[in-house]
């Protein structure tokens, strides 16, 4: 592997892991996904046809090896590219462009875009590299001294004073107030409304407070461990997919991102969630990026394609769920007879209460069991009671 190249880390769903940030340096968003993305060392290819992101703070590729043909996930940070040229398209050739990289000799680093989006992929990484996002927080300056401040309060109120006492006084002086204080009113909105990003780079603070929050914790209830998992939840994703960033790739990588967010949840919902549930969590957690029901429909049926760990299930009776890609129907069923068992007769509601899942999701399951011959009913006024079936 060239020595200008790392190896990114991924998750399950096969997503770059983004660096979260810190209390110095803010986190990696990501920009732009460019699809079919050659990567080239001087002059030889090296790695074909993979995804490229491009970061604040990297450019990231997930592909498969021309050798081997395992999947590959490189990066380089922007910090280590000192410079950047355009190679135009001659004959047949994709357009590309060349990176110089830090500490890498006459070794250069090539990236070909076979499916086009080199100008807009250049534009972007231009601005990141002039932003400079790596780089740690500039703290702001501190409070002025006491004797300049106090100095200019004295300054300020002596002007104060004496426009009071040569226009403060009769109508025209209210007039005159209430025009000041209408105009500190403006000003305090502006300001509030430019300091709306520095309330969004503060959330990140957030989150990592409440990471270590959680490191440090220890055993507690199970209460206290759902509602701390519902903070976590509230807080949402630092860099969610946009179709600005992802393209024509916008579902697919949907998929990704609703796989790794939404598997703690299964697991802790007994193994199946509601789709309407996830969607609400999942838009929750994206903040203003919101999605439609059909998107986030789409992006479901990416699952199963994309071979990932979360599938979705529909029941005959048309309600869908989400579930882990391991568990299977007879699993459940069997758990759900394996309580029956051993809390005696239940209804469909003391079921979704033991199993802490919704009343429709336990008939949903239930009607499933009752299929499969498992366990029968006894159906009288007061309600539907479910037994071990021991007929059949």
């Amino acid at each position: 592997m060239s020595k200008v190249l790392g190896v990114l880390t991924v998750t399950s769903s096969g997503r770059p892991v983004l660096f979260p940030g810190d209390d110095n340096v803010s986190a990696e968003i990501e920009i732009l996904l460019v699809e079919e993305v050659s990567i080239y060392i001087n002059v030889s290819k090296k790695y074909r046809n993979g995804q490229c992101w491009l970061t604040n703070h990297r450019i990231l590729w997930i592909g498969t090896g021309t050798a081997s043909g395992a999947q590959l996930a490189l990066f380089v940070p922007l910090a280590a590219v000192r410079n950047i040229e355009l190679e135009s398209k001659l004959g047949f050739s994709s357009p590309k462009i060349v990176l110089f990289v830090s500490d890498s000799g006459d070794e250069c680093l090539k990236l070909s875009f076979h499916k086009g989006k080199r100008n807009e992929f250049l534009s972007m990484l231009s601005d990141a590299l002039k932003i400079k996002a790596w780089k740690p927080i500039e703290k702001k300056k501190g409070a002025p001294s006491s004797s300049s401040s106090s100095g200019a309060t004295s300054g300020a109120l002596e002007t104060k004073e004496s426009i009071l006492v040569t226009s403060g006084a009769g109508i025209a002086g209210i007039q005159t107030r209430m025009k000041k204080e209408q105009k500190e009113a403006d000003q305090t909105l502006a300001t509030a409304f430019k300091d709306l990003d520095a309330l969004m780079s503060t959330a990140q603070d957030l989150v990592d407070l409440a990471e270590r929050y959680a490191a440090s914790r220890g055993k507690e209830s199970k209460e206290d461990e759902g509602e701390f998992n519902l903070l976590l939840s509230n807080l949402g994703i630092v860099s969610p997919v946009t179709k600005e960033s992802a393209g024509t790739a916008f579902h697919a990588q949907l998929a990704r991102q609703l796989s790794d967010f939404i598997q703690p949840f299964i697991v802790k919902s007994g193994g199946m969630l509601m789709l309407i549930d996830a969607f609400c969590m999942f838009n929750r957690a994206r903040g203003t990026e919101l999605i439609s029901p059909e998107d986030l429909l789409n992006a479901c049926k990416e699952l199963d394609k994309l071979n990932l760990p979360v599938r979705m299930q529909r029941f005959a009776s048309g309600v869908c769920v989400l579930k882990l890609a391991a568990q299977n129907e007879r699993d459940n069923a069997h758990r759900l007879l394996e309580m029956i068992e051993k809390h005696g007769p239940l209804t469909a509601l003391q079921y979704s209460q033991l199993a802490s899942i919704s009343v429709s999701l336990a008939k949903e399951q239930i009607q499933a069991t009752e299929q499969m011959r498992l366990i029968c009913r006894d159906q009288t006024f007061e309600a539907v009671t479910f037994y071990p079936n021991k007929f059949f």
